[in-house]
């Protein structure tokens, strides 16, 4: 009874949740994507919000819009980049772009070098910029040696501010912090919207819609994971593997779970997760019992597997 009435609950706040979320929704999308896409200005601001989006957990929601508005941007990147001199917009273009697919070239950071060929010191007072780089620098491949350089470079004036070398409001000093200890491209993206989340609050100029949003999709995310997690948990308990398995067997539900929620995170996978959770338990067990069973029992479960 007191797990029918915890499921009553989840499911109510849910259903609450995405109520609210589908009220939200609409003021952010004519908010930011209803802008004019014939103005240069209007373009760059979309893709910074899509920035956003994806920093933010929310990138699932408009998945029609930003797939248009990048292939719209991508059609007349030249005119887009031209004259276009903040490191932070360049940084964040040429990561939307990559992300989703568009091959933007890496020598758009030319301009951000000296006439000795090393970036400018310049750039060194902006640390938006700096960890844009640094973030941007995940999506180089092996012919990029201009990001080979970037890396460097942003890592030397980047540690002594995570160290607190230098100044830096604390939610700039724990976002940065945050980034150099894994780079948000090798982070689940639910891991990236807790942190992000945190710091785009205490951002000065942030927009209280978004960030709504942003915080009750969380909540909603939150609310499906434990009730997947909760799956998981009882298909296994209703194994009784303390009677009917051998001993040693791990028990590594929330592990099983949690590697399915790194591959995809949106609501709509939510059975993929719960079989991959359910496949990695069994896989784990029979690791297990040939590690573990006596040579009667791996018999009997090769004769079984057979």
């Amino acid at each position: 009874n007191s797990i029918k009435i915890f499921d009553l609950y989840v499911f109510q706040d849910l259903e609450f949740l995405s109520t609210e979320i589908e009220v939200v929704k609409p003021k952010v999308r004519e908010r930011f994507f209803m802008l004019s896409s014939k103005e240069e200005d209007a373009v760059k601001k979309n893709i910074l919000l899509i920035h956003l989006l994806g920093s933010l957990g929310l990138a699932y929601h408009f998945e029609r819009e930003i797939e248009e508005t990048l292939k719209h941007a991508f059609e007349k990147m030249e005119d887009l980049i031209n004259g276009e001199n903040d490191l932070y917009t360049i940084s964040i273009m040429f990561r939307a772009f990559r992300t989703y697919g568009h091959n933007m070239p890496s020598d758009v950071f030319n301009r951000f070098k000296g006439n000795d060929g090393k970036f400018k010191e310049c750039l060194i007072d902006d640390v938006k910029g700096l960890l844009s780089l640094y973030e941007a620098v995940h999506f180089r491949t092996t012919t990029d040696h201009i990001l080979d350089e970037a890396l460097s470079f942003s890592l030397d004036h980047l540690e002594p501010l995570a160290s607190g070398h230098r100044e830096s409001p604390p939610h700039v000093l724990k976002h940065v912090q945050n980034a150099l200890h894994i780079p948000q491209h090798r982070k689940t993206q639910v891991i990236v919207a807790t942190e992000y989340i945190s710091f785009y609050e205490q951002e000065e100029h942030h927009d209280e819609t978004l960030l709504k949003l942003a915080k009750l999709n969380f909540k909603f995310l939150r609310l499906h994971y434990i009730h997947e997690l909760k799956t998981v948990i009882m298909w296994w308990k209703g194994l009784d593997h303390v009677k009917n398995l051998p001993l040693g067997i791990r028990e590594r539900s929330l592990e099983s779970w949690f590697s399915a929620l790194m591959m995809y995170f949106e609501p709509k996978f939510s059975l993929a997760r719960i079989m991959s959770a359910k496949f990695t338990l069994a896989a784990t067990f029979l690791d297990d019992v040939c590690d573990n069973g006596s040579v009667p029992e791996v018999e009997s479960l090769v004769d079984c597997l057979e």
